[in-house]
């Protein structure tokens, strides 16, 4: 069996209803296993929350702290420019990596 999971960021209970009108968000509500209450782990930042999902973990243990100074790397003017942005927003804690295999997803956009 393929499972798909949707996250929605940001999304408030009371918008399940507004997607249930939509022809297509409505379709899929209806096919859907829907959580509509939960309690995000420490930071509730979307990376730490999609993290502990998909791995059971907890934020201190996925081995990446995200700098809070640094704001949306989207917007930075050049390819080059955003790339160092988002070395400096994402820290990796070598102990917690080494050996591992590492897919960085940065959703600022």
């Amino acid at each position: 069996m393929q499972v798909i999971m949707v996250s929605v960021d940001a999304l408030a209970t009371e918008d399940l209803e507004v997607l249930r009108m939509l022809p297509f968000t409505g379709k899929l509500l209806e096919r859907a296993s829907v959580i509509e209450r939960c309690t995000p782990i420490f930071p509730t930042h979307t990376y730490p929350c999609h993290a502990s999902i998909m791995t059971g973990l907890t934020a201190s243990g996925t081995g990446i702290i995200k700098n809070k100074y640094i704001g949306r790397t989207f917007i930075a003017p050049t390819q080059k420019e955003r790339e160092n942005m988002v070395f400096v927003k994402l820290n990796a804690i070598r102990s917690d990596l080494e050996g591992k295999r590492v897919i960085v997803i940065d959703d600022s956009i």
